[in-house]
């Protein structure tokens, strides 16, 4: 199973603005997820 750390670190290097967009969407999964905690 792929590392969240990993595929983050990997994203950055292609693109800080690309990676934070994926953890905003990743965050915004997991609040759903958790029913907005």
């Amino acid at each position: 199973m792929p590392s969240p750390v990993c595929f983050a670190i990997t994203n950055a290097a292609h693109g800080w603005r690309t990676t934070n967009s994926l953890l905003a969407v990743f965050n915004n999964a997991v609040r759903v997820t958790f029913g907005g905690v």
